[in-house]
This record gives C-alpha cells, structure tokens and sequence, in this order.
C-alpha cells in the first residue's frame, strides 16, 4: 500500500536503522516496501493525525504507475 500520514504527538520513529525526533508532527509519504515505525513501548497518549491507505491497483495503467 501507499500511504500517506499526518501525525502529531509521535516523537520518535525508525526509518531503516535511524531514528528520527518529530516533537512538532511528521508528514510522511510511503510506498509498498517501505517500512516507519515507532517505538512500541512509549505510545503516547496525545497522539493524533489522518492517514490515507493507496491501493497498487488504483494507479493501475496510469502515468504514476509506470515510474
């Protein structure tokens, strides 16, 4: 899936073996394969935000598809 994320409240993720401080929020763009994540023990309890789920097969035979 691709995904697109808009958080606040999430301070530190994992992106491949580094870690990233978010203190303000994070927008954050995905594709299949890519991997975030956080820290499982410290959830905060403020967290919040939208995120959008992209299905492969919906930019199946469009440009976008193609690169």
């Amino acid at each position: 899936m691709y995904v697109i994320t808009l958080k606040r409240g999430c301070n530190k993720l994992f992106y491949g073996q580094q870690q990233y401080d978010f203190d303000e929020g994070i927008m954050a763009f995905l594709s299949p394969g890519q991997i975030l994540r956080g820290e499982s023990e410290n959830i905060p309890e403020n967290i919040e935000g939208w995120m959008m789920f992209i299905h492969p097969d919906f930019l199946w035979n469009t440009f976008l598809a193609k690169k």
